[in-house]
């Protein structure tokens, strides 16, 4: 029977299961608070680098109106600045939302330079209309937050 390890860090729960390899997590990005565009959002996100895997994770808080075909999408316009027209310019799309409500988490490309975006956005892409922003807060290298979990011994 496999055990299962939970440890909480930072709003991030990380599961290790048995025998696995040690999982190193290393905060890279804060969300600012949401701007609201045409919807209200709210909630906390941080984007993470788990074992060389750069991963948005949007907190158990997250909230947003329904609409449809709703993405995540990192932009490199600031949150104040980007309109719905803008919304997709030099944008990286993440993925459509898996709810609109709680905790979720999208695999961000190795590919992506994440120094070139400034913010995260809530986008209605069917009918071009930006739900709401936030900033991305760039990490210091001296306050990144780095976990080491190793798996329970039997």
């Amino acid at each position: 029977m496999k055990r299962i390890l939970l440890v909480g860090v930072v709003g991030l729960l990380l599961t290790v299961i048995a025998g696995a390899s040690t999982l190193v997590v290393t905060q890279l990005y804060t969300g600012g608070s949401w701007v609201k565009k045409t919807k209200k959002t709210k909630g906390t996100f941080e984007i993470v680098d788990r074992n060389d895997v750069r991963v948005l994770l949007v907190h158990d808080d997250f909230s947003t109106p329904k609409g449809p075909d709703l993405k995540f999408v990192l932009s490199p316009l600031s949150a104040k600045e980007v309109k719905s027209k803008t919304a997709l310019d030099g944008g990286l799309i993440l993925g459509e939302l898996q709810r609109r409500k709680g905790a979720q988490e999208y695999t961000i490309p190795k590919s992506a330079d994440l120094d070139s975006y400034k913010s995260l956005l809530v986008h209605c892409e069917k009918y071009t209309k930006l739900w709401s922003a936030a900033p991305l807060v760039k990490v210091a290298t001296s306050q990144a937050m780095q976990t080491n979990v190793a798996p329970p011994k039997e």
